[in-house]
């Protein structure tokens, strides 16, 4: 089996406008799966949440097998992504800080 991956990325999450959600990410194309890179976080569960549209009222969590624990940071992870392109990660926890998330696309 073969895979192809898109470069990295990085986007920031403003912490006092949105505390909560990274920011709606667009990676161009459908994806299989979402490489992230997982900076230094407030405690807490991770859930991914897809769209076919970048529209805000249409995202929902895939499955409850994409969600982690929050970790010290510097934690790489590979999530299904299921042919999505548009994605946001939810978190538990507010962050007090802005955080910059890493990601990238890998398709079969």
């Amino acid at each position: 089996m073969s895979y192809t991956a898109m470069q990295w990325k990085a986007v920031v999450q403003n912490s006092v406008l949105s505390p909560l959600l990274s920011p709606n990410i667009d990676l161009g194309r459908p994806y299989d799966y979402l490489q992230v890179y997982i900076p230094v976080i407030n405690t807490g569960p991770l859930t991914l949440e897809v769209s076919h549209d970048n529209t805000n009222t249409t995202f929902y969590k895939l499955s409850t097998s994409n969600a982690v624990s929050a970790t010290a940071g510097n934690y790489h992870d590979v999530w299904v992504l299921g042919g999505h392109q548009f994605f946001r990660v939810m978190q538990y926890a507010a962050q007090n800080a802005n955080k910059t998330w890493q990601f990238r696309g890998i398709a079969e």
